[in-house]
This record gives C-alpha cells, sequence and structure tokens, in this order.
C-alpha cells in the first residue's frame, strides 16, 4: 500500500495497484461529513413521507397497536 496527499491533513491510500483503496480524514471533517450524510437522509425521509397519509395521534396509536396484535 502507499499513501498519497491530496489536500491539507487528508490521505488517501492505494493498493498495489495504485487504485484509491482507503480514505484517511481528520476527525473534524469526518464527523461533519457524517453528519452531512444523516441530514441528507432525513430529509430524504422527509420528502418521501411527505406523500404518505396523515393521522390524526389517536388514529397513529390505533395503528401501533393493531400492529401489535
Amino acid at each position: 500500500m502507499h499513501t498519497e496527499s491530496t489536500l491539507e491533513n487528508e490521505q488517501v491510500i492505494l493498493d498495489s495497484k495504485g487504485q484509491p483503496e482507503y480514505v484517511v480524514l481528520p476527525i473534524d471533517r469526518y464527523e461533519r461529513l457524517i453528519q452531512l450524510l444523516e441530514e441528507y437522509g432525513l430529509g430524504q425521509a422527509i420528502l418521501e413521507a411527505e406523500n404518505e397519509p396523515r393521522y390524526s395521534k389517536a388514529e397513529a396509536l390505533a395503528l401501533l397497536e393493531a400492529d401489535d396484535h
């Protein structure tokens, strides 16, 4: 394996054929990347849920209770 610096404080680790295999990031960039991915996933879930039926609290609880049986 060979390491190659791409941006400051980041490394790309190459395999024996010179192809990227791993990326090493500073922890703050890694945490920010994870946060962005989670926010994106939440946004996608919200968009999908917009087309779903809406229920009152009582209706939702009744549906959940019915699922338990």
